[in-house]
């Protein structure tokens, strides 16, 4: 047991650690005993673990003070860098103060996590000792629990001096998830953001007020650190003010303002001075509730958040009201350019699969112009845009991720006859336009993106998939789920195939759309038997015949046999039967002919003379209209002419005059 360096008691019964718990363990160097019932520590219940690195003591009950933490409890773990407090503050009982005096021999921590308390509690002056701390978390990870609700000038003054953050100048990441402190009083911390290394900060959720307006002294002291990472999602936020995002440092590569509610953001134009922007998300800006949106027409300023009796009696008023949140969806989303309308297509409302409230869909104008030439991961998912414009993308050619599922852009790209869309994002590797009511694409969409590995097409209405994906040599996912395809065309299913020999791993996904399998789609079923591909689901692919029903297609394969002869038994009797049937119908013809060839000829003659000349009676002793001759030698003709010819010919008023031909005169 003297060599055991890592000890897992979590998710036990544990309600106290005694004195000298651990001392068997003197190599020990990570303790986990989370999630536990813990709610006394005595004095000596970590001596001896002069090795211990990592101490985990996340969700259990000890109470913030110093009787739960006595004064030398961390005396012996003077080489303790982590160590993780977070999940034992249940609930605010009163009393409660930051152990600090405990914390105080903690000279090599380098990573806390603890729950925040209530002002006006601050860290007492033992955290001044704490000069080697990077990482620093208020809050409940879970992010459920955090009651740390004022950060004032004075909250990191007894960690470390008069001058907040002075002693901290190695720290690099800071966690501030949860905590209600408003952005007013998260722009008076952060004055002292520049004694840091500041590179990641996360502001989650600091703001609690249904509708948040980010103004622009907000984040104006970000300047002074070079932060790589900044993160604000979840703070209700509707309106950012012109220059607040132009005050960031240019430093940032990855910024994300995702599960907002903004509407009207014509602020995000600044986005082009982020000149090392990596990634951006601004996904997720729909979380509109009707109990959030105030009925009425004219303009209500945004409130603080209400008091417990008020805002159960009445609806929280906006900074913008619902008939122009309504007008919203009107505007061209996401289009930096002004381009001529006819290049921008508006969306039908999209209503399948989420339903949101008053009509609300949107950002309402995103610029990425100009400056954004890093940009390789944009996410612009769940904001219900109604248009994109063809040149939104033209100057992000560095792009290698596109999210934009759940949109509703399928009309523009209709509109877009030239294919122009994406065109110029040629080292775009990932694409996600499901759910986007797409019905048909341009099939040069995707020609100029040569790296593309993933292809989401997922739950839209496509029709037919004739994209030219022959030049995606790196292409390995192909994701045409929930759509309308009958089939694929031959020179779709020749790239495959062509590309599956160079990309064994390449992927095809068919589920869930109208495929045929009747004997007009034996291309399909012969290429699915045969090619080389892998196919996502297969067991659950279904196709349909003429008369409705339905197989699955695994089970089609195995009758292919019987299948494919019924089919081909089709293809050689349909032109046989055409073949004879025509030969019959010609023979039949000439038969005809033969046999009553001079009696057409004669009704020939005679519909050409009564069109083209005219009779008048003169009398008996007028001059014969018709000279008959024939030979008496052939009885038919004798008859003929006598019977049918003579008579038919007076009927008409033509007189006829036979004769028989001279035999010896010729």
């Amino acid at each position: 047991m003297n060599m055991l360096i890592h000890l897992d008691l979590s998710g036990n019964l544990i309600e106290r650690l005694g004195h000298d718990s651990f001392v068997l363990f003197p190599n020990l160097q990570v303790l986990n005993i989370s999630k536990n019932f813990i709610k006394l520590l005595e004095r000596g219940a970590f001596d001896g673990l002069h090795s211990l690195r990592i101490l985990n003591m996340y969700n259990n009950s000890l109470s913030m003070s110093a009787l739960a933490y006595p004064l030398l409890l961390f005396k012996d773990l003077g080489n303790l860098i982590e160590l993780n407090l977070l999940g034992n503050v249940k609930a605010i009982v009163g009393g409660e103060t930051y152990p600090d005096s405990a914390l105080s021999r903690l000279m090599s921590l380098n990573k806390l996590l603890i729950d925040g308390i209530p002002h006006p509690e601050t860290p007492g002056r033992g955290f001044r000792n704490l000069t080697r701390l990077r990482y620093l978390h208020f809050g409940d990870s879970q992010e459920e629990k955090c009651f740390l609700d004022v950060l004032g000038r004075d909250f990191f003054d007894n960690i470390i001096s008069r001058e907040p953050l002075e002693n901290l100048s190695t720290l690099k990441i800071l966690n501030l998830i949860s905590c209600n402190m408003g952005f007013n009083k998260f722009a008076l911390a952060s004055q002292s953001f520049h004694q840091t290394q500041l590179e990641y900060l996360d502001i989650t959720g600091i703001s609690r007020p249904n509708f948040t307006v980010l103004g622009h002294d907000s984040l104006k002291y970000l300047s002074n650190v070079s932060l790589h990472t900044l993160i604000i999602e979840k703070n209700h936020i509707i309106n950012i003010e012109p220059k607040a995002i132009e005050k960031l440092p240019r430093t940032i590569q990855r910024f994300s303002i995702a599960q907002n509610k903004i509407v009207s953001s014509d602020s995000l134009f600044s986005f082009n001075f982020m000149i090392s922007l990596e990634a951006l998300n601004v996904s997720f800006q729909n979380n509109f509730r009707t109990a959030s949106i105030w009925r009425s027409s004219s303009n209500a300023r945004t409130d603080k958040a209400p008091s417990k009796d008020r805002a159960a009696q009445t609806p929280i008023h906006t900074s913008i009201s619902h008939s122009q949140l309504k007008r919203l969806q009107m505007h061209v989303c996401p289009s930096y350019r002004m381009a001529p309308l006819r290049n921008v297509i508006q969306g039908e409302e999209v209503t399948y699969r989420v339903f949101l409230p008053f009509e609300l869909r949107s950002l309402h104008k995103l610029n990425i112009e100009n400056n954004l030439r890093k940009l390789h991961h944009l996410d612009l998912s769940q904001n219900y845009c109604p248009a994109l414009s063809p040149y939104f993308f033209k100057d992000v050619p560095a792009l290698r991720k596109l999210l934009l599922s759940f949109n509703n852009i399928g009309p523009s790209l209709e509109a877009d006859k030239d294919g122009e869309t994406f065109s110029k994002l040629f080292r775009l590797e990932y694409i996600d336009v499901s759910h986007n009511a797409i019905r048909t694409l341009h099939p040069k969409v995707f020609k100029q993106s040569p790296n593309l590995q993933t292809i989401l097409l997922n739950n839209n209405a496509l029709q037919v998939f004739d994209i030219d994906i022959g030049s995606l040599n790196k292409l390995t996912l192909v994701d045409l789920s929930t759509n309308a395809l009958v089939t694929l065309p031959k020179p779709v299913m020749t790239s495959l195939d062509t590309l599956a020999l160079s990309s064994p791993n390449l992927t095809l996904d068919l589920h869930d759309n109208d495929l045929l399998c009747d004997c007009s789609n034996t291309d399909l079923i012969m290429w699915y038997i045969k090619t080389k591909i892998n196919f996502r689901r297969k067991e659950l692919y279904k196709c349909r015949y003429v008369n409705g029903s339905v197989i699955y297609v695994e089970d089609l394969i195995n009758v292919q046999e019987i299948t494919w002869r019924y089919c081909a038994g089709q293809q050689i009797l349909v032109p046989v039967l055409t073949s004879f049937l025509t030969t019959l119908v010609i023979l039949t013809a000439l038969g005809f002919y033969s046999y009553f060839r001079v009696r057409l000829l004669f009704y020939i003659y005679i519909s050409k003379a009564r069109y083209f000349r005219h009779f008048s009676d003169q009398g008996p002793a007028r001059v014969k209209d018709v000279f008959l001759v024939y030979d008496d030698q052939e009885i038919r003709w004798r008859q003929f002419a006598i019977k049918v010819v003579k008579p038919e010919l007076e009927s008409r008023g033509v007189t006829v005059y036979i004769s028989e031909v001279d035999a010896l005169a010729g």
